[in-house]
């Protein structure tokens, strides 16, 4: 049996994909001694291979993963960076992390042995703060004018945002389950371009006042009856990003308040457009660019058709596929559509996606692949 699980894992050797690499990692540590690279790898096998090592976690992993340190690749910088925790942090941060190159990558701290091990290597330009620690222990390793992304989570230690005027290179903040943040107008005085708001802030109190806005994300209910009585009217927003019942209230009511808009994602736990919905979207001056939910896919097509709409991003849930076919002509100027069914799906062949929009290259994503 031991051999026949062996001569498997030979087979997957170099594992090629997400899925050969989970399956590799499952035949146990003795396949670290087979993992080859990085040299004369392709891209896809050395995230793989790496992809394997860390999922081993085991002492066997941390020499494989050395390996690959210096790797340019995107996928394989990100694996490398997520993999910390299963690691000794500081060994990790010495062997690894120091070597890594840091071009769009979040470093994610969750872990009091993660925080002591930032102290000791140059500063991250993006921090992601994942737990209960005071916000003065992660400013004193950012570095004040190269920090540019900060992402804070699940920490009541966070209050006063004017903390944060420590950082004037900040373009990117996301706060998510940060509950005792009473007022968001202390962002009025940064230069943001990016603000996530994301479950568990208490109030939206101040968002009103940041106006160096080019992307807003809401990933919680807005009140009132208009998307313009709490988000920052005057915001040059070019993209809008609303979820977890951020239209439950105000609908789309108050889309036109914000004019150099071109791009709407929706996701499907926000409320079904109405038709007074879809005539915002026909309406805008600027908006090209729609991301929907499938839930969100009207079942006999929106009221008004969408003229302005040259990309469409659906992510399709089982069901939906009648629906789709009936919302496709709605947006018969769409050059680009791409299509995400989600596991529970059944998608049907890419052709019939293509007939549905003949005027568009249409690029359909079928889960885990």
């Amino acid at each position: 049996m031991l051999e026949e699980v062996r001569e498997r894992a030979a087979s997957l050797i170099p594992p090629r994909t997400p899925q050969e690499a989970e399956e590799l990692a499952q035949a146990g540590p003795f396949v670290l001694e087979l993992l080859p690279g990085p040299q004369d790898l392709t891209d896809d096998e050395a995230h793989a291979v790496v992809t394997t090592a860390s999922r081993l976690g085991h002492e066997g992993s941390l020499p494989v993963l050395k390996r690959f340190r210096t790797h340019t690749p995107l996928d394989v910088r990100r694996q490398l960076v997520g993999t910390w925790r299963r690691f000794d942090a500081q060994e990790y941060a010495d062997e690894v992390l120091a070597h890594v190159g840091r071009e769009g990558l979040d470093l994610t701290v969750r872990s009091e042995e993660q925080v002591r091990a930032t102290r000791t290597m140059a500063p991250w330009p993006r921090v992601d703060l994942d737990g209960e620690y005071p916000l003065d222990t992660v400013m004193a390793r950012l570095d004040p004018e190269g920090a540019r992304n900060l992402t804070l989570r699940s920490n009541p230690y966070v209050t006063d945002l004017r903390e944060l005027h420590a950082l004037p290179s900040l373009e990117f903040l996301s706060l998510m389950y940060c509950s005792e943040v009473r007022d968001l107008a202390p962002l009025a005085e940064m230069r943001l371009q990016h603000l996530s708001v994301l479950p568990g802030l208490p109030t939206l109190t101040g968002l009103s006042r940041v106006t160096s806005l080019s992307s807003l994300s809401v990933i919680q209910p807005v009140p009132g009856d208009s998307l313009a009585a709490f988000l920052p009217v005057g915001a040059p927003l070019d993209q809008l990003i609303l979820g977890d019942g951020a239209t439950e209230s105000t609908g789309l009511a108050g889309l036109d308040a914000f004019p150099e808009l071109t791009w709407l994602n929706l996701s499907s736990d926000t409320a079904v457009p109405g038709p007074r919905d879809w005539e915002q979207v026909a309406g805008h001056p600027a908006l090209t660019r729609l991301s929907l939910g499938g839930r969100l896919l009207p079942p006999h097509g929106p009221s008004s058709e969408l003229p302005g709409i040259r990309f469409l991003s659906l992510h399709l849930e089982a069901g939906t596929d009648e629906h789709l076919s009936r919302f496709a002509p709605a947006v018969p100027h769409a050059d680009d559509v791409r299509l995400f069914f989600a596991e529970d799906a059944e998608p049907a062949a890419d052709e019939v996606y293509a007939g549905l929009f003949p005027q568009a290259e249409v690029t359909v994503h079928r889960w885990g692949r």
